[in-house]
């Protein structure tokens, strides 16, 4: 796209108009990503199954991208299926992009998936915001996960751990490892009898 047709399209988007068709089935992805990121925010909910067929399907992986950021911004609980579908994308800005959609949307139902991205996931970056959604997420469930990723060689994904786990908790033990261990084996089942 020259610069004198970006500057066109810009100043279409800015009025609300498209002076190109800018629908979510043109050839170029630059389009297609302007056309997901022209749709309406939180609350409108309506182009997300159009939006949530882009994530799982478009062949570039920054409309993919795009898609994953638009269906967190709508924090549509119904988005939550194509997102955990998304968790296995090729491409690590998508797996990314998809753990800050969920973490957004709140829904701890997906947290099983996102402790298996936390747990391999190749990508340090990815590792750390999975251990930062789990935090968000609160599921006591993936704290042993989150234990085990205080020994993850990424300082980032470990701190974001130790956060993670101090949010779900409410404990102080920072990175250290072998307290976390003793404090959960001393801790009760949330589902054993009381």
């Amino acid at each position: 796209m020259t610069s004198r047709s970006a500057w066109i399209v810009s100043l279409a988007l800015l009025a609300g108009c498209s002076g190109h068709q800018g629908q979510l089935t043109d050839t170029d992805p630059d389009y297609r990503r302007e056309a997901i990121a022209a749709k309406t925010g939180a609350g409108d909910r309506s182009e997300n199954p159009a939006i949530a067929a882009k994530l799982l399907n478009d062949p570039d992986s920054l409309v993919r991208a795009q898609a994953a950021v638009k269906l967190g911004e709508s924090r549509d609980p119904e988005a939550v299926q194509f997102l955990a579908q998304a968790l296995t994308d090729r491409d690590e800005h998508v797996r990314w992009d998809t753990v800050e959609a969920l973490e957004k949307i709140g829904d701890s139902s997906v947290a099983p998936k996102v402790v298996d991205v936390l747990v391999r996931d190749e990508n340090p970056n990815v590792r750390r915001v999975a251990a930062r959604c789990l935090g968000t997420l609160g599921d006591r469930a993936a704290i042993p996960a989150l234990i085990e990723a205080l020994s993850d060689p990424d300082y980032s994904v470990s701190s974001a751990a130790a956060t993670a786990l101090a949010a779900i908790t409410g404990q102080g033990f920072g990175r250290d490892k072998a307290n976390w261990k003793a404090w959960y084996e001393g801790t009760p089942s949330p589902e054993a009898p009381k």
